[in-house]
């Protein structure tokens, strides 16, 4: 990824909504509308079909480039599987711990 080392950069991480599927230009996501209004911004869309929270925790983490903005686009079907095995049934807590790890990346 080629960034402009004098702007500040915002990476943009989700699932197939940040992605774009479904829409018939590229130009329309939201993070590409998002780049063409704030020119003097890095706008780096990491949004990948299928994923989950855990799934875009693993993208955050492995970026090339330190984000000075985070953009975390969620589904409510993003929260499916998070957690440890045997609390997964309590699916709408689980996820904060998670979010919890991927803060520890950028403090």
């Amino acid at each position: 990824v080629i960034v402009d080392k004098n702007k500040k950069t915002i990476v943009f991480v989700g699932d197939s909504f940040t992605a774009g599927n479904g829409i018939e230009y590229v130009k329309d996501r939201y993070s590409d509308l998002v780049r063409v209004a704030l020119k003097d911004y890095n706008v780096l869309n990491a949004g990948v079909s299928g994923f989950s929270t855990r799934d875009e925790i693993g993208v955050l983490k492995n970026l090339k480039v330190k984000p000075d903005v985070i953009v975390w686009q969620y589904f409510f079907n993003d929260f499916e599987g998070i957690g440890p095995p045997d609390q997964q049934s309590e699916m709408f807590l689980t996820p904060m711990a998670d979010l919890g790890l991927a803060s520890r990346f950028y403090s």
